[in-house]
């Protein structure tokens, strides 16, 4: 038998979207019927074999389209193989036809395209309020207002999460026994349905806005004549950060947000208001003679490698006048909110007076005071009196209390106390989080982080996801693994270029505790 031949059969099947339809035409031509799967297919196992054939019977020629590799969001390792590699052992398939991998997050792309007569799903997706994406109803009438029909498949249910939590798990073992025991107490659908209770919420988002700008550059020589490193700029991109991001985070799982924040008379509460989901509303307080905090960061557009950063701020006081604005807008808004997030960059915004009002209000309150470069050792979380939840991480709780050197436990505990918080939760980058609660009480969840791209905003979705499951009455254990959960996703996000995506993250915790 010639190998080679057979090699070079199979990836003749594998097209680009932008060729697939053309290759129909003729295959219609001649009067043929086409079906169309859509799916991952990270790990090939005996359940997709039968879906596949089965699929094939109900037509003349099946293609398979799959996700490329950066739009696959099924928890930390995965895929487990490429979209090369997917696309391939598909292709070796004697059924299958043609294989397209394609590159967006969903499959109605591809559906436009094919236009299939046949669109086949698995048995799983015949109950429509089982569908975590809620895409099958906009997939079902793409393919009938095609002339198409949607076919539910019979054959046996297979997981290819489970098979790789098995056997192909990039975790570290800690975090692998923690999941294990995760799985012994908890189901997905206890996690989903605390993420679902948020969603009758309404959120107030206050705290500065932060333009994270990313200038994309290739690293020079020294300056012949100065002792200086020089760099070629190629290109440049702007998220709205800070803040924005955490509103941005939490409008994909609650019913509305309102964002409180303040801008300089420059054009960045616009941009920024166009960046932000369409459930939030944004409250502006413009400053002016005082730039919106633009923080630019230039980046080796290779991996990503951070290289230097100038920042654009101003973080004195706000004048009287603009902070009794804010005071008067948030003495409106809280009320009026299920729960209030505080995201304190310290660049001046919550003064004494704003801190005390948000600290005096009735309702759910939760506070990340964050540290950086311009605010070392001054915006801690001990300049707030009160709070139900606080999320910082372990440096921020060293410098609030003064202390690097006792049993971190032990400082959380009595921070907690001193504000008076029924949960305090202390991020650790890899080594997970801490989450103290109930008094005293302390859980321990590892990070689920396989691939790091970018540490920023990491905190920011976080906090912007655990702190409404607490005040939804989580159960403790799964403050620290949703939070996790969000965190790992954000890591592999460059910048706050796109929300934590809520399907996304449904998908990633359901993964998991397969």
């Amino acid at each position: 038998m010639d190998n080679s031949r057979l090699i070079r059969k199979s990836s003749e099947k594998i097209v680009d979207l932008d060729a697939i339809a053309s290759l129909l035409a003729s295959e219609r031509a001649s009067g043929a019927k086409i079906a169309q799967c859509h799916g991952v297919f990270d790990i090939v196992h005996p359940g997709h074999i039968q879906h596949l054939q089965e699929a094939a019977s109900q037509a003349d020629v099946l293609v398979v389209t799959i996700t490329s590799d950066r739009y696959v969001n099924r928890g930390p390792g995965r895929p487990v193989f490429g979209e090369k590699l997917r696309a391939s052992t598909l292709a070796a398939l004697e059924f299958v036809k043609f294989v397209v991998i394609v590159d967006f997050p969903e499959a109605t792309e591809a559906i436009e395209v094919i236009k299939p007569d046949v669109y086949a799903k698995g048995s799983d997706y015949a109950d429509a309020k089982k569908d975590l994406t809620g895409k099958i109803g906009i997939e079902t009438d793409m393919v009938t207002r095609h002339g198409g029909k949607i076919y539910f498949t019979a054959g046996d249910v297979y997981s290819s999460s489970n098979l790789a939590n098995r056997f192909f798990s990039s975790l570290e073992p800690e975090a692998e026994q923690y999941l294990s025991e995760m799985r012994q107490r908890f189901s997905s659908d206890d996690v989903l349905d605390v993420i679902d209770r948020v969603s009758s919420k309404s959120v107030l988002v206050i705290g500065e806005t932060i333009i994270d700008h990313y200038t994309y550059s290739i690293p020079l020589a020294k300056a012949p004549r100065e002792f200086i490193l020089a760099a070629k700029a190629l290109e440049d991109e702007m998220f709205a950060g800070g803040s924005a991001a955490v509103a941005n985070h939490v409008a994909g799982i609650a019913k509305n947000v309102t964002l409180v924040s303040i801008f300089g008379s420059d054009e960045y509460s616009g941009f920024t208001e166009s960046r932000l989901a369409s459930n939030v509303e944004l409250k502006s307080i413009i400053c002016p003679g005082r730039p919106t905090t633009r923080k630019q960061r230039f980046l080796d557009p290779n991996f990503y490698t951070k290289m230097f950063e100038i920042q654009y701020i101003d973080d004195s006081e706000l004048e009287p006048e603009l902070d009794r604005q804010l005071l008067e807008i948030l003495a409106y808004e809280l009320p009026r909110h299920d729960i209030v997030l505080v995201s304190d960059f310290g660049h001046g915004m919550m003064s004494k007076a704003a801190r005390e009002l948000v600290s005096s209000s009735e309702g759910f309150v939760g506070v990340n005071t964050q540290t950086n470069s311009a605010n070392y050792g001054y915006n801690t979380i001990d300049r707030y009196q009160r709070a139900n939840y606080v999320s910082i991480d372990l440096p921020e709780l060293q410098l609030a209390a003064r202390d690097k050197h006792s049993d971190p436990a032990l400082l959380a505990s009595d921070m907690a106390e001193k504000l008076h918080a029924e949960g305090f939760m202390v991020t650790m980058g890899r080594e997970g989080s801490v989450y103290t609660f109930d008094g005293g009480e302390q859980l321990s969840t590892p990070a689920f982080s396989h691939r790091i791209l970018d540490r920023v905003g990491a905190g920011d979705a976080f906090f912007a996801i655990s702190a409404p499951c607490v005040a939804v009455g989580a159960p403790a254990e799964l403050v620290g693994f949703i939070g996790n959960c969000a965190g790992a996703m954000a890591v592999e996000i460059v910048g706050n270029r796109v929300p934590i995506d809520p399907v996304g993250l449904k998908k990633f915790v359901v993964r998991l505790l397969k």
